[in-house]
């Protein structure tokens, strides 16, 4: 979590509203200052590119993903795990992660998502099949249908340690 400021500084789209696009450039420059207090350096990567603000947000398109999560820390210990993500948090019960394909969060809820109850699947991609099976298993994930073949790619289906489904494919063929 990141280092707590005795301040806060206005947002950009604050100072835009006060001041007028004339200042543009000044409120991109605090902006940026902003993110600078507030991170340090571990400034996330989706800050630098410039994603995530308000004018990078594109009309009717998805923009963001919310999972349930029994318990929020096994959550994000696992997803840190088998997949590199880093995490906001936003109180014991959310917590945020960005620029992992897509902007999103975990928040504390007894319910779990599962295509077999009609919920969404989120499909990833790996190049190494295989091997990011055995690091969802290593990290405490369960294999929920095996690797399969299908006409593109295989995939596998595969359930995070708070129960909720999502599955890995890949294009490449088996060794």
């Amino acid at each position: 979590m990141h280092n707590a400021r005795a301040f806060t500084l206005p947002t950009q789209a604050a100072l835009k509203t006060r001041f007028g696009s004339d200042i543009a450039g000044v409120a991109e420059t605090i902006y940026s200052l902003r993110q600078v207090l507030q991170f340090g350096d571990r400034i996330p990567n989706a800050i630098l590119a410039g994603e995530g603000r308000e004018e990078m947000n594109e009309h009717e398109k998805i923009n963001y993903v919310e999972f349930p999560a029994k318990d929020v820390a096994t959550a994000k210990t696992f997803f840190s795990q088998v997949f590199g993500w880093s995490f906001e948090d936003f109180g014991p019960d959310y917590a945020a992660f960005s620029n992992e394909g897509l902007n999103g969060g975990f928040f504390k809820s007894d319910l779990v998502a599962s295509s077999v109850k009609g919920g969404a699947l989120i499909v990833f991609y790996s190049k190494e099949l295989e091997n990011t099976q055995s690091k969802i298993e290593r990290a405490g994930g369960a294999i929920v249908r095996a690797i399969f073949s299908f006409p593109g790619g295989r995939r596998f289906h595969f359930a995070d340690p708070n129960g909720n489904e999502y599955a890995v494919w890949s294009d490449i063929a088996a060794a």
